[in-house]
């Protein structure tokens, strides 16, 4: 059963080209790497305020505890999540588990 972390978020204008390419080149490419993370996903909304999602895929509850503990204790990805949240604000975020 697919468990996915899904986070909503607001980027400053200011901010707003380097966090995607700091998505492209450093995020997405660092946590592709983990076998518990079937997928990640970063999106934009269309209208509006510079809004966004970004979701996270694993493969099962296990899948994201391990992954939250590999997080915890490894200091590249501490890093990564650090640099993370340096661009972000208004920050919420919801684990769901697929149904269907």
């Amino acid at each position: 059963m697919l468990v996915k972390q899904l986070y909503s978020f607001d980027v400053p204008a200011e901010k707003m080209g380097n966090f995607v390419k700091w998505c492209a080149e450093t995020a997405k490419p660092f946590f592709e790497k983990f076998p518990e993370i079937k997928s990640i996903h970063y999106n934009q909304t269309i209208v509006g305020k510079p809004a966004f999602v970004k979701e996270v895929i694993f493969s099962d509850l296990n899948g994201f505890n391990s992954m939250v503990q590999k997080v915890l204790s490894d200091p590249k990805a501490q890093k990564v999540m650090g640099e993370f949240y340096s661009y972000v604000v208004n920050l919420e975020s919801k684990l769901v588990m697929e149904i269907v």
